[in-house]
């Protein structure tokens, strides 16, 4: 059995919660969030909501068109609500907290569940807006959307251009990326030996996968060129779509980097699991 205290500093790297800060300047190079804790962040709170989702618990609502979940994020309202006949999805931050929409219909019609975990990295997109005004905060955060345009559908260069659009589109593509690795880690430090194998296996499946930048970036490509943001790659235009790649870049290279070296010390520590897969 591998002591899972001695590599949680380097599992941690893909969890930590992040401290941000502000900036007058938006997502510049030096300013933007650092891409993996923002997403570890984002993915925290998007794991309560689908929890709720999936327990029915306290903090789940049951509405004759809509599926609400509302709890305390930070000491502020945090509200999903999964609109059943509903198409858009969007987000309002606010002093308060936030309000977020996602519209359901036509996913899965009759399996609620199934179309929530398919919006996943939707939620993930809208999370990322509130996540963004939080760090900014009011004034900055209107600064930032001073230029959006007011009708997305039909500003379409204009919106999915916007820096705000750009980042959540990023996170969103790197939260369908990364996600294996993530489950992966998260097994690993379970305390089920069973998920704790199963998670060594992903993580070296993982790396295989994604041993060049070109694979990574395919899989980024694909979340962006599904029906939820297929308007993003046809409206992006070719700096920007640059600007995204050098970024992805420098994201899969510190995941593959944090990635092998966790599945190093479980080989130096002799994971029996670690051991077979290179075996193989």
């Amino acid at each position: 059995m591998i002591n899972i205290t001695d590599i949680t500093d380097i599992l941690s790297r893909l969890r930590v919660k992040s401290g941000l800060t502000g900036s007058d300047r938006v997502f510049t190079r030096r300013n933007r969030p650092q891409d993996l804790p923002a997403l570890a962040e984002a993915t925290r709170i998007c794991n309560r909501v689908l929890n709720s989702v999936r327990n029915q618990d306290e903090n789940f609502y049951v509405d004759q068109h809509s599926r609400t979940v509302w709890f305390k994020e930070g000491g502020k309202d945090f509200v999903v609500t999964f609109v059943l006949d509903g198409t858009r999805t969007y987000a309002v931050p606010s002093e308060m907290g936030v309000s977020i929409t996602i519209g359901l219909l036509g996913r899965f019609s009759g399996e609620f569940l199934r179309a929530v975990e398919w919006k996943r990295t939707a939620l993930i997109h809208e999370i990322t807006h509130a996540l963004d005004y939080k760090r900014f905060g009011t004034t900055r955060w209107k600064a930032a959307v001073k230029s959006y345009p007011k009708e997305p559908r039909t500003a379409r260069p204009a919106y999915y251009n916007h820096p705000v659009e750009l980042n959540a589109y990023f996170q969103q593509a790197l939260a369908y990326a990364t996600h294996k690795l993530t489950i992966a880690l998260d097994e690993i430090g379970g305390q089920y030996e069973n998920d704790r194998q199963a998670g060594v296996w992903k993580l070296y499946d993982y790396l295989q996968a994604n041993d060049t930048f070109d694979k990574f970036w395919a899989v980024m490509a694909r979340q962006l060129q599904v029906v939820d943001s297929i308007a993003f790659m046809e409206n992006v235009n070719a700096p920007n779509l640059r600007k995204f790649k050098r970024r992805a870049y420098g994201v899969w290279a510190e995941a593959m980097g944090n990635a092998q070296e966790a599945f190093d010390r479980l080989l130096a520590q002799g994971d029996e699991m670690a051991l077979f897969m290179v075996r193989e």
